[in-house]
């Protein structure tokens, strides 16, 4: 699933409680592998189990119908993961619709304007406001979706790079 990076099934164990994966490096334990590596094995592997479950007697269990929820769906993951990531979750499981949390303007920008759902906590209230946006981020740079009214950002600077910009802005602005 994953863009340049080999995780293939290796020997499971069950005396010795241990699972191996062959990667580029050779069989290791699948433990070895990195968070991001893991945390996406980890749910698709439960999303698997729970078609096969459901849908064992069906002849491609993996393309029904489920729904599939996950809470920061970007985390550990590579930004090259995250770019491809919602296009290959449509691949590989067509029929699964995912409800997913996320902070990252990479997964946002493989998104239709219909798949995506901002929620935002006023500061006064501390209610949740739900709203939808109407425009499309598929042709923005990350810095630009970080700065939209989706993220919200002022900038995408640093904040020291921030103070130094508006120090020279105040600068250019005087007479002399």
């Amino acid at each position: 699933m994953s863009t340049g990076v080999t995780v293939k099934p290796g020997n499971i164990d069950l005396d010795a409680q241990s699972i191996t994966v062959i990667t580029d490096d050779g069989e290791v334990p699948i433990e070895s592998l990195s968070q991001g590596t893991i945390s996406l094995v980890g749910w698709v592997g439960v999303l698997l189990r729970r078609l096969y479950e459901v849908y064992g007697d069906h002849p491609e269990p993996h393309r029904q119908a489920t729904l599939l929820l996950i809470d920061e769906i970007e985390a550990h993951m590579h930004p090259e993961w995250q770019l491809w990531l919602a296009f290959k979750i449509r691949k590989l499981f067509p029929c699964v619709q995912v409800v997913a949390t996320s902070h990252s303007p990479l997964i946002v920008s493989s998104l239709l304007p219909k798949e995506i759902i901002r929620l935002e906590r006023d500061p006064e209230t501390r209610r949740v406001r739900v709203s939808v946006p109407n425009y499309n981020v598929q042709d923005y740079r990350a810095d630009q979706i970080l700065t939209s009214p989706l993220f919200g950002l002022k900038s995408s600077l640093s904040p020291m790079l921030q103070q130094r910009v508006g120090r020279y802005t105040e600068l250019a602005a005087k007479d002399e």
